[in-house]
């Protein structure tokens, strides 16, 4: 098969507001460079009104982008989306599936009549960036899961994928318990590296730095209690960063961590919200990131892969050995520690860097047999 054309499709488009948006079109950017021919396509955008056909800057150039608002009725979405694809007519569809992404409620079943092309043979790729949901006790989430399995199964028997791709071990798993097979492709981070950065080794605080969401509020305990101990045996002074969009779960999580942390060589900064390029230059000055999720979710942490990216020692306090960060995850393992004190007097060290030319590398490869 020659991979001349791609079309991505993802649910939205909006820089810096979708992770799996800018994910797709970074990855799209890259593929770019390997001489293909790409278009991305946004068909349930949350922002833009009607049709926007824009180009949308990644750090390899230029992505031709659509985006379809989710105001539009399905009718008029699936005739746009049938016109942009059959004039573009691809060699392939890479599906970029997150179920909410598609669908308020999680059940994107509408995508199994929306997304075949009338009248023509067409190569499919799927990348799952989300399952299906945990359950837990809830019986209303157990609904919801078992109408997300029939959903994706139906999906696959529909469109019959080449290949299937998921971010980690962990879903790769619950894929297989569903009768779904499919390889794990890495992710890379969307935040390209400053150049501009001299980091100031002689710097005397230990700086840590937490990008993205709050944890689970049940987890709090377990940040507080790890920061407490490595406080209460050293004389290191350390300055916490919370930095990302966290919203009101995230002023509880800062609240509790003044509150919690009983140390007065302990501060802490807030900055929310913060560009691109001002993120890339505070992780160059940091010591280490902080991961907020356990190690068999790492795979699939855009945050977390961005601070390996940028060469900062992660710390994962929700792992109960470093074993069980080695066998869930498959990047700069070296770099993650289950312990602050291990991760501190390491030696292991790596230079800053990106790997999207390498995933795009071995995504294109994996569909040209």
């Amino acid at each position: 098969m020659n991979l001349k054309k791609i079309l991505f499709v993802c649910g939205s488009l909006e820089p810096g507001q979708d992770g799996v948006g800018d994910y797709t079109r970074e990855l799209a950017g890259a593929v770019q460079r390997l001489a293909c021919n790409v278009l991305v396509i946004a068909i349930m955008d949350r922002v833009v009104d009607g049709v926007s056909k824009e180009k949308q800057s990644a750090r390899s150039g230029d992505v031709n982008v659509v985006r379809l608002s989710q105001s539009l009725s399905f009718q008029k979405r699936k005739s746009e989306y049938q016109k942009i694809t059959s004039d573009f007519d691809p060699s392939i569809i890479s599906l970029q599936y997150v179920p909410y992404a598609f669908s308020p409620k999680g059940i994107p079943f509408t995508l199994r009549s929306f997304l075949p092309i009338k009248n023509r043979e067409l190569y499919w790729h799927f990348m799952l960036h989300e399952v299906y949901i945990d359950p837990g006790v809830n019986f209303k989430k157990r609904i919801v899961q078992k109408i997300q399995i029939e959903t994706l199964k139906s999906l696959v028997k529909k469109l019959e994928p080449i290949r299937i791709h998921t971010t980690n071990r962990s879903y790769q798993t619950l894929l297989n318990e569903i009768g779904v097979e499919s390889d794990v492709l890495g992710l890379f981070g969307n935040i390209s590296i400053s150049q501009n950065v001299i980091k100031n080794d002689a710097d005397s605080v230990f700086r840590g730095v937490y990008f993205g969401a709050p944890p689970k509020e049940e987890n709090f305990q377990i940040f507080i209690k790890e920061l407490n101990l490595f406080l209460g045996k050293t004389d290191e002074m350390m300055e916490i960063t919370l930095c990302g969009q966290s919203g009101e779960k995230g002023k509880k999580f800062a609240k509790a961590l003044r509150e919690g942390i009983n140390s007065d060589k302990f501060s802490m900064v807030e900055n929310g919200r913060m560009a691109a390029e001002d993120l890339s230059e505070l992780f160059l000055r940091m010591d280490f990131g902080i991961a907020r999720i356990p190690p068999y979710l790492l795979g699939k942490s855009g945050s977390a892969v961005t601070m390996l990216e940028h060469a900062l020692p992660l710390w994962v306090p929700l792992a109960k050995s470093q074993k069980e960060i080695v066998e869930n995850f498959d990047f700069r393992v070296e770099q993650c520690f289950v312990d602050l004190f291990e991760l501190k007097n390491s030696d292991s060290s790596f230079a800053p860097g990106s790997r999207i030319n390498e995933i795009a590398d071995i995504f294109t490869k994996s569909l040209n047999f």
